[in-house]
């Protein structure tokens, strides 16, 4: 049995450069039911996703800070990978075309981001791929996975 398969709750890394945010958006996860680690630097993050069964990575820093971290992880990288998505019409699109599975809108909606955490999980666990952006206007999009 896998480490995944035996763990009872999805293990979320996040990546952060140390804002005080980084509480609130660990204890959201926590209570929606994620075990969250948070490192804040590209170094913590590799060391993390190579040392623990990550199952998603979700990086707090401007997006393409946030794409060369999750492309460093190489084979490490989590099922999920989760950014934030740049102020525009087009941010969402830019995250997904950086790499990322989830786009978030600030500010964060915890309950869409958990619901869109977990669809994604299920949906890899099955072996199906798409991603998933958050707009501005909050409307949850699926888009063809790569």
């Amino acid at each position: 049995m896998s480490a995944r398969a035996s763990r009872p709750r999805p293990l979320v890394l996040v990546v952060d450069d140390g804002k005080l945010h980084v509480t609130l958006l660990r204890l959201a996860l926590m209570q929606r039911g994620y075990a969250v680690i948070v490192v804040h630097s590209p170094e913590g993050a590799r060391t993390m996703a190579r040392e623990k069964s990550v199952d998603a990575v979700l990086v707090t820093l401007e997006l393409s800070a946030a794409a060369d971290i999750v492309r460093e992880l190489g084979e490490a990288r989590p099922q999920v990978a989760i950014a934030f998505a740049p102020p525009g019409e087009d941010g969402a699109a830019r995250a997904l075309a950086a790499g990322f599975d989830i786009a978030l809108a600030r500010p964060i909606d915890f309950a869409e981001l958990d619901a869109s955490l977990r669809e994604l999980l299920k949906k890899r666990a099955s072996g199906t791929r798409a991603r998933v952006s958050s707009s501005a206007s909050r409307a949850r999009r699926i888009s063809p996975g790569r």
